[in-house]
């Protein structure tokens, strides 16, 4: 259903946004990489990963107030997002929509 891929879609842009705002932390000229990893496995499968500082533990815990949000919208749709990270090496976003799930 459209309402589940947009969610994907504005869930996806968020973290490529944080990547690209974030990742390089106080260095902004260092090169970013993001990888983009997208497969279907009994519903849509989303992977964003970043070589950038990563992100701290508390932030982790506590979410950044847009992936908090996207978070919930995913699971309002039946999906999820999962955050990791490694401060220093990385951050890895993500994002599954499965196949047979119910749209409130």
């Amino acid at each position: 259903p459209q309402l589940g891929a947009e969610v994907m879609f504005y869930a996806a842009r968020e973290a490529i946004r944080n990547a690209a705002r974030h990742a390089r932390g106080e260095k902004e000229t260092t090169p970013l990489q993001l990888g983009v990893a997208i497969r279907w496995d009994n519903g849509l499968e989303i992977v964003l990963e970043d070589n950038g500082v990563g992100m701290e533990a508390l932030a982790l815990e506590t979410g950044n107030q847009g992936l908090a949000l996207h978070n919930t919208m995913m699971a309002v749709v039946g999906g999820w997002m999962s955050v990791d990270s490694q401060p220093g090496a990385y951050t890895r976003v993500s994002l599954k929509l499965p196949e047979n799930r119910r749209l409130p």
